[in-house]
């Protein structure tokens, strides 16, 4: 099997590309999750990554991308109710809404 790696590309072209949003969206979800799946040590196969855009867009990414590991890594030490879970939760919650309101493309998920 060929890694080729994940290239993220945040453009109005990718969102007007065949298949339109959806197909998009549905393909950036699940190179999140792959992004994530190799922070956590799950895919032994680290994927090289390639963000095209603008130096802000890749550091919302980038910065969302860290607090999506960060709250999964203290939801999965403390549980869902622990008070740094709940804070942890809501950084990302904003990290998230800087995203989208950055790139106008809505962050799924995972």
């Amino acid at each position: 099997m060929e890694n080729n790696g994940i290239v993220i590309t945040f453009s109005n072209s990718s969102l007007n590309e065949v298949g339109g949003p959806t197909t998009f969206l549905s393909g950036f979800k699940a190179d999140i999750k792959r992004i994530l799946r190799g922070i956590f040590g799950v895919d032994v196969v680290p994927y090289p990554v390639t963000i095209r855009g603008t130096m802000k867009e890749a550091n919302v990414f980038k910065k969302a991308l860290v607090h999506e590991g960060a709250y999964m890594k203290v939801y999965r030490q403390f549980g869902l109710t622990d008070p740094r879970t709940l804070s942890a939760r809501h950084k990302l919650q904003d990290v998230i809404k800087d995203f989208e309101l950055t790139t106008g493309i809505r962050w799924p998920l995972v």
